[in-house]
């Protein structure tokens, strides 16, 4: 919980009850106008906290006739490091109506946000950063500017991840079909390649 509300005070918050955590942050949110306020809206209906506390449905959004302009004006709280609003529009699409406030905010303070783990990159994706556009290159001797005599493509690859230059290169050579497969592949995409009739033969 100390990563949403009041991270400044982990050890405070770790020595009270959980009853008490909730009434801190019901006053919070009070405080802060979240009573007669939308604090969602979909489908045209709008669902607020009524006076009692209650989460409540606006149907017709009769009690806010802005409408089209609700999504403007939805609770919010700014420039407060403590309170993390995404957790909190997370906890509230699972606010149900006849909910008490108290309820909403027992919910708020279970609520985590779910994160990816990044897939570990193989090997050969370690290897090459980038593969840079082709550049079509003409010797100084040759002046017909609809041909080229050689392709250069460069391959970025990290340095900074081997402890030397030849454990890079041994890291190349291991992968050097891979790589020339996938060069072939960026050229192949190229719109210029075709339109200087490049022959490639990815299968080599």
């Amino acid at each position: 919980m100390e990563k949403y509300l009041l991270p400044e005070m982990g050890e405070y918050l770790r020595s009270i009850s959980d009853a008490e955590l909730v009434s801190i942050t019901r006053d919070f949110l009070i405080e802060n106008g979240v009573i007669n306020t939308p604090v969602s809206q979909r489908a045209g209906k709008t669902y607020y906290f009524n006076e009692d506390e209650i989460y409540s449905l606006d149907k017709t959004s009769s009690l806010f006739p802005d409408e089209k302009r609700i999504k403007f004006n939805l609770f919010n709280i700014r420039f407060e490091t403590c309170f993390n609003m995404n957790v909190w529009r997370k906890a509230v699409s699972g606010f149900e109506v006849g909910m008490t406030l108290e309820d909403c905010v027992r919910r708020f303070l279970t609520t985590e946000l779910s994160h990816s783990i990044p897939q570990e990159q193989s090997p050969i994706n370690r290897l090459i950063q980038y593969i840079a556009p082709p550049v079509y290159e003409r010797v100084p001797e040759n002046k017909d500017e609809s041909t080229f005599d050689r392709i250069r493509i460069t391959v970025g690859l990290p340095r900074y991840q081997f402890d030397s230059w030849k454990a890079l290169r041994d890291e190349v050579e291991k992968y050097q079909g891979e790589i020339y497969q996938r060069v072939i592949r960026k050229l192949e995409a190229e719109r210029q390649s075709k339109k200087y009739g490049v022959p490639v033969n990815s299968s080599s």
